[in-house]
């Protein structure tokens, strides 16, 4: 996948949310992904109060990204945080239950990490069941 610094993009270029989220995607640095997922949720809220209709999934996927910054710079109580927010959301029910199984289970708190897997497992469609059933084994 290209990278943002290879492609010649910056970060004031990119004009629609999904461009916020491939950046995100693209960079390697923790604290560069989380700037541009925050931009792009930013982005998102200015185009629904300008009454734009609201895409749940862009928003779950800049929010997990978000997620992956914090959890990569070693700060798990904020990347919980985010991972309450994205089971909120509503999209993509299955992907915000594992991120905060995976959450809880980088804070130690291992009989939350089994619930989230749990209901990884309950969302997930049966050719991915095992795995969320795996995770919760271990957790």
């Amino acid at each position: 996948m290209a990278k943002a610094r290879d492609v010649g993009e910056s970060p004031s270029s990119a004009a629609h949310v999904a461009d916020y989220l491939r950046l995100a995607m693209a960079t390697d640095a923790p604290a560069a992904a989380l700037r541009l997922a925050v931009e792009g949720l930013a982005r998102a809220d200015a185009a629904v109060a300008r009454g734009a209709q609201a895409d749940p999934e862009s928003r779950l996927l800049l929010l997990r990204e978000a997620f992956k910054a914090h959890l990569r710079a070693g700060r798990p109580r904020s990347a919980h945080a985010i991972a309450r927010k994205m089971t909120r959301v509503g999209a993509l029910s299955e992907v915000s239950h594992a991120d905060l199984g995976r959450a809880c289970a980088a804070l130690g708190w291992f009989e939350h990490a089994a619930r989230g897997y749990r209901l990884a497992a309950r969302f997930a469609p049966a050719n991915r069941r095992s795995t969320h059933w795996a995770a919760c084994a271990m957790a």
